[in-house]
């Protein structure tokens, strides 16, 4: 199936979605995201920075608005399904079979990524969009990771809460490493005038 029609079930039954790509051979995340994923998501920052109304109206976006916000934003949401993926799969043992449900998460994160189009009409609308469509996937993911793995509501809270502080870890270490460095600017200017 291509991405498109992935993308078109998933919106309009994505349970049924689910089921249908549950069906399919499982292939290696890496390359599942490369080729489905990635795709999706270098239209984003491409159509960022083509998008005329800005341009027209004089509008300050920033390049780091145009063109790395519409990247790293889905990004972070299909890490997030995929850390929360690893998690559940992995927290049952060691197996030498297959994995039930590989990818299922990967694979609802999708409208995520599905959002590039409008950044063209206007890089705001595409951003609210990606917010609005990653939460859509993030409600799939929590719902499909209570039938595949039968897990309740809570844990799946629990180890979603533990996925995302996995992710924001490396950020909230280079902002304290940041900050001591300017710290250490100020004092050294204090000292030598």
């Amino acid at each position: 199936m291509t991405v498109l029609s992935d993308l078109r079930m998933i919106f309009s039954d994505w349970q049924a979605g689910l089921r249908d790509f549950l069906g399919r051979p499982a292939e290696p995340s890496r390359y599942y995201f490369l080729k489905n994923h990635l795709l999706l998501c270098i239209h984003a920052p491409l159509f960022a920075a083509l998008a005329p109304l800005p341009w027209i109206r004089g509008g300050h976006f920033s390049y780091s608005m145009r063109l790395i916000l519409p990247f790293v934003l889905p990004i972070f949401f299909v890490a997030l399904a995929a850390v929360l993926e690893r998690i559940a799969i992995y927290e049952r043992g060691p197996s030498m079979e297959e994995p039930r449900g590989k990818n299922a998460l990967l694979y609802l994160t999708l409208p995520a990524c599905s959002a590039g189009i409008f950044y063209f009409v206007h890089p705001l609308l595409g951003i609210l969009l990606t917010l609005a469509f990653g939460m859509f996937s993030i409600v799939a993911c929590i719902r499909a990771a209570m039938e595949i793995w039968s897990l309740s509501f809570d844990r799946v809270l629990f180890r979603l809460a533990g996925a995302f502080l996995f992710l924001m870890t490396p950020v909230l270490a280079l902002l304290a490493i940041r900050n001591v460095l300017q710290s250490l600017g100020i004092l050294n200017r204090l000292i030598h005038g």
